[in-house]
């Protein structure tokens, strides 16, 4: 339990300290003018990005934690170092939870900035870079590089103010949304709270029944438990005339026998049997693999979903509904259309809600975003 508690405080403690490089780093990016004439802007945003990232991780250790904590804590009568970690939660980790969540309106700022992501891809070239396109002039590389780091500033700063986004919609479709975290580890911290309010009023000793549980459970199978003896019933005695009361004090007791109930060994034969899906089962693979190529595949290993969908094929459609929370994945193991693994995907955020509807059915289904997606290269390509 205690190693739980400090756990969890030296959580709260680096978080709040890369909330406070990432607060002063969103400060010096959004106060200009910029020196281009170095990497200095280039490795400031660079270093933001990373600033936020350990501080989404972070939060998302401090949830686990605190609520592994507040399930533990019942178990261990309570604890002087629970309810300090609770003290440090609201007197430091909520105020800096809060003094990151105005950062919102600067990271939108920058966002729609018209000329930050040309500063920072001309940063990224500075006179201290150095690479080996800018030390021998080829300028068409220099060219295609600040191209591409134009698009990746543009695509990291939609991914922040996505997580910083108040709409329901962007809250729902994003894992790493402040306010979702937010009032997640704000709950954890008000049941750690109750969890210990209730713990000092209990008189049931948790930890010493819970042990007395397991022991039982441990000798489960060697424990008979009879069956129950009938209730006394009015006619189960001969009797001339039952309707005598004035024989009741002379009627002796109902003796019955206790009967061990069988126990009843279930094994996996009695399991059901598992229907088969008629319309998958008959629907033709190589069908639905074509009527995926050509309404996703832009090109062959890229595939953009950005605007409404009727299919013919159900296997198709149940693709691209799986496939449309990839992107709130870090790692994309699972998600193999039609046998083919992806390498990477990722959120339209400009795109207004999509409808995908199959063929024959009177309901569809509704995206909140488009999405794209990369696959790993077949064997033919490389």
């Amino acid at each position: 339990m205690m190693q739980k508690v400090v756990d969890a405080e030296s959580t709260v403690t680096a978080n709040i300290t890369r909330i406070n490089e990432f607060c002063e780093l969103v400060h010096t990016l959004t106060r200009p003018p910029h020196d281009l004439t170095s990497t200095r802007l280039y490795n400031d945003f660079q270093n933001m990005v990373a600033a936020n990232s350990d501080v989404m991780k972070g939060m998302h250790k401090l949830d686990e934690d605190l609520d592994e904590l507040t399930n533990s804590l019942v178990f261990d009568h309570g604890s002087v170092a629970a309810t300090h970690l609770a003290k440090m939660l609201n007197d430091q980790a909520m105020p800096a939870f809060n003094q990151l969540m105005k950062q919102g309106a600067r990271i939108g700022a920058l966002l729609h900035s018209p000329r930050f992501s040309d500063q920072v891809a001309a940063s990224q070239q500075g006179s201290d870079n150095l690479d080996i396109a800018r030390a021998i002039g080829n300028q068409t590389a220099l060219t295609i590089r600040h191209q591409r780091t134009q698009r990746y500033v543009q695509t990291k700063l939609q991914q922040l103010a996505l997580s910083f986004s108040a709409s329901t919609s962007d809250i729902d479709s994003s894992l790493d949304s402040l306010y979702l975290l937010f009032q997640t580890i704000m709950t954890a911290n008000q049941r750690l709270s109750q969890e210990y309010d209730a713990i000092q009023n209990q008189t049931v000793d948790a930890q010493q029944l819970t042990m007395q549980i397991d022991h039982l459970l441990d000798h489960y199978q060697s424990v008979v438990i009879n069956g129950s003896i009938p209730r006394h019933l009015a006619l189960d005695r001969d009797l001339e005339d039952v309707t005598d009361f004035l024989e009741a004090t002379t009627m002796g007791p109902v003796k019955y026998a206790a009967v061990a109930p069988a126990r009843v060994i279930v094994t996996a034969a009695d399991n059901p049997e598992v229907a088969v899906d008629e319309a998958l089962a008959t629907e033709n693979v190589a069908a639905s693999l074509n009527e995926f190529r050509q309404l996703i595949m832009r090109e062959a290993n890229h595939g953009v979903v950005d605007h409404d969908l009727t299919f013919n094929s159900r296997l198709a459609r149940d693709e691209v509904v799986r496939l449309a929370s990839a992107p709130g994945y870090r790692h994309l193991e699972s998600f193999a259309p039609f046998g083919r693994p992806i390498i990477s995907a990722q959120v339209l955020v400009r795109t207004p809600r999509i409808s995908l509807q199959l063929v024959g059915e009177t309901f569809r289904v509704w995206l909140p975003q488009g999405f794209e997606i990369w696959f790993a290269k077949e064997s033919q390509d490389e």
